[in-house]
Parts: structure tokens; sequence; C-alpha cells
């Protein structure tokens, strides 16, 4: 399998989520590799990384402000090893995910459940010098997409 790698800069706001979603479909169109259950799981893993990012993280400090003042943050794509690793990189390297365990009436809460649930790995890192954090999960690419 061919190593593949993207990057999209993304509003520091709440419209990131669905830009994110949007940018993995085209991702994995080009690459070949939009097959429906893998696109629909990096879709919602992304969007849960990007909403968590933007809800509990902060503008990326190296990036310029879009324009009308947003902050940034970045999506990283990347096929490496058999799998596709979804990342994204804040501005808060101090405020680190938690999973949390939300009752039956609660409405936010399980973004990170459901990013362990569908990832076959996840992390943070915190790359040293850097005042940012990234933030990962990585989904097993299909036996029939990696031969």
């Amino acid at each position: 399998m061919q190593a593949f790698a993207f990057a999209a800069v993304l509003e520091h706001t709440p419209n990131a989520a669905p830009a994110a979603r949007c940018t993995v479909r085209s991702c994995l169109r080009a690459w070949r590799l939009d097959e429906n259950e893998l696109a629909d799981d990096a879709c919602l893993v992304a969007t849960e990384l990007v909403a968590n990012a933007v809800q509990h993280g902060a503008p990326l400090p190296s990036r310029r402000a879009a324009p009308g003042g947003a902050g940034l943050l970045v999506l990283v794509l990347s096929v490496e090893a058999e799998r596709l690793v979804i990342a994204v990189e804040d501005g808060a390297p101090q405020c680190l995910p938690v999973e949390r365990r939300p009752g039956d009436e609660d409405e936010h809460g399980r973004g990170l459940a459901l990013v362990a649930a569908l990832a076959a790995e996840r992390g943070v890192e915190q790359p040293s010098g850097r005042r940012v954090k990234r933030v990962w999960a990585a989904l097993p690419l299909a036996p029939s997409i990696t031969s």
C-alpha cells in the first residue's frame, strides 16, 4: 500500500466539523479509499476530534487568524502501515482529552467514546518545543484495500 498524507487548515469555529467531513470524504475519494464503511467511520472520527478541539482546545498559536478573526486548527490525514490516521492539532497542549461517562439524558460527552469504539489505536502527542497538541485515531484499512 502506498503511503499518502494530506493536511487541511480549518477555522477554529463550530463550522470546522462539517468542513472536516467534506475534507475527509474528498481525500478518501482521491486516494480511492472511499469504501462506504471506512468513509463513514473516518468522517465520524474526524468530526468528533475536530469538535472536541473547537470546544475544549484553543486556536494554534503559530497560525494567522482567518478572515473575521477566527483562529485555526489543522486536520491531518495519512495512510501508513495499513491504517488511516486522522489527527487534529490545536493550541491547547494543557487540555488533554478526557473520555466521559455521560448519562442517558446527557446530550454531550459521547464523542471520545465513539472514537474509541471505531479506532484500532488512538492517542495524544505533544511535539516538543511547540505549544500544540495532536489528538489522533487510527482506523484499520480492509484487506481488500491494502492488497
